[in-house]
């Protein structure tokens, strides 16, 4: 996905492109229709398909597909219609919840077997990857640091930044915050109603934000971050709030270990609502969650990111036999 798509993958494969640009390289992004309409990723699948043409008008090198499937199963496609090399990033949902249904599974499989490279955006997605049967290269996402830093605002909320689905638990959130303080759920997605009314049956002061354009602006007027889900891929929202001196918590197992110690994460409900109730009441806390956690997020950059990604766009040409000058077209 990208722009004007809202969400992590949107985000990541915005920031991808502006810095692959930035090292030289020409970009063409195929997505989907928006707003999404029914049956979208047969659209998005027929909508690659048939425009294929572009791959021989703009003289494109390589294909590099974001999400296995439909986006994956497409490249596989082209490459072997095109003859073009084709790398596949896996970004955490679609081998942890997609990769898990039998039929998901199966073209999941497909897509890992006849990409040329795999990229996992994490240590935990690229066990999933490996789960299907192949090996991946991690190359963590960035931060955009001229939007998400610390500002000196007044902190004044518990906020959720993410899709509103069950398996990102955010019921958690609301029912461990209730006696707590105000809590901020930016996002959308099919358990708003739920949510909403469950907010209003147990009296938590919650407010309903939607998608937002400005999340930095929630961010750096939160006392916390919360992630309640029990898988993650990445968790760009992490590293963004840490950029802006906001204090993230997260569910133990959810694979965030690889950005946050111990003293972030919880299990329970209990836990989580103990670990808020400690945050809030104790500045020295806070400050010191904040120092850690901007210490962490000065290791995530799109830059690096970008030049990363370029070494495996250089690898693989190199051993398909494409081009190997600097400039490419992708």
């Amino acid at each position: 996905m990208h722009p004007p798509h809202i969400g992590g993958i949107a985000t990541a494969t915005f920031y991808l492109k502006k810095h692959l640009e930035e090292l030289g390289h020409t970009i063409f992004v195929i997505n989907y229709d928006y707003p999404k309409k029914s049956l979208s990723g047969v659209r998005f699948f027929l909508k690659v398909i048939w425009n294929m043409n572009i791959i021989r008008k703009e003289k494109i090198d390589l294909i590099h597909a974001h999400y296995l499937v439909p986006p994956g199963l497409a490249g596989v496609i082209l490459k072997y219609i095109m003859k073009k090399p084709l790398v596949v990033s896996a970004h955490g949902s679609d081998v942890n919840y997609l990769g898990k249904t039998p039929l998901g599974n199966m073209l999941c499989r497909i897509v890992v077997r006849f990409s040329d490279a795999l990229i996992a955006n994490s240590i935990a997605t690229q066990k999933g990857i490996k789960e299907l049967g192949e090996d991946s290269e991690v190359i963590y996402l960035g931060v955009e640091k001229e939007r998400f830093f610390s500002r000196n605002e007044k902190r004044e909320a518990i906020l959720y930044v993410g899709s509103l689905t069950k398996n990102k638990c955010v019921s958690d959130l609301i029912e461990a915050a209730r006696d707590i303080g105000k809590v901020w759920i930016v996002g959308n997605g099919p358990e708003m109603k739920n949510l909403e009314r469950l907010a209003r049956d147990i009296k938590c002061e919650c407010t309903f934000f939607g998608y937002r354009n400005d999340v930095e602006n929630f961010m750096s007027h939160a006392l916390a971050l919360v992630l309640p889900s029990m898988k993650e891929g990445f968790g760009l929202t992490v590293i963004e709030a840490l950029s802006c001196g906001t204090p993230v918590i997260a569910r133990k197992g959810s694979g965030l270990e690889e950005i946050l110690n111990d003293q972030f994460l919880f299990r329970t409900k209990e836990e989580l609502e103990a670990m808020l109730r400690e945050i809030l009441q104790n500045e020295e806390k806070q400050e010191t969650m904040r120092e850690e956690g901007t210490h962490v997020v000065n290791t995530f950059d799109w830059k690096m990111t970008a030049l990363h990604t370029e070494e495996v766009y250089k690898r693989i040409l190199v051993a398909c036999g494409g081009r190997k000058d600097s400039h490419r077209n992708i």
